[in-house]
């Protein structure tokens, strides 16, 4: 039986909470078809510009983390499986990536919300998308 902090059931821990995420986002997409009114609103030029920079900066922090707290602490775990401090910053820094790759998603959903097109809110859906599954647990 595993030990409540090893390596084994934090990764399925961080399996489990990115499948929750990345399935969440799916529904994000549907419920953004579905119940969101469809009469398109102009949305100013300027908020789409700082949603735009907002969400690249949030893509760079994820990256950023990605390579200072995450990959360090998978390093440090494959020398030692059993490292309590290494195994605490693999998990902080995945959570905390998959919810700013959330919010993401959640910058194109608030634009559907607000009466943007479709053509406008994909790109957020796609860029999330593609950190959650750039994002995905591996094994250290």
């Amino acid at each position: 039986m595993p030990q409540p902090n090893s390596t084994e059931t934090t990764l399925r821990y961080l399996r489990l909470i990115h499948g929750f995420l990345l399935f969440s986002m799916f529904i994000y997409m549907g419920l953004g078809q579905i119940f969101v009114p469809h009469e398109q609103r102009a949305i100013k030029p300027a908020f789409m510009i700082v949603m735009v920079v907002v969400s690249l900066a949030t893509a760079c922090v994820v990256l950023f983390i990605r390579a200072q707290r995450i990959l360090p602490a998978m390093e440090t775990l494959r020398a030692r499986p059993d490292d309590g401090p290494a195994i605490s910053r693999w998990r902080i820094g995945s959570v905390f990536s998959y919810a700013l790759s959330e919010s993401v998603m959640l910058y194109g959903f608030a634009l559907r919300v607000m009466g943007a097109s479709l053509a406008l809110a994909v790109p957020f859906y796609i860029g999330a998308v593609l950190l959650m599954v750039l994002l995905w647990p591996r094994r250290p």
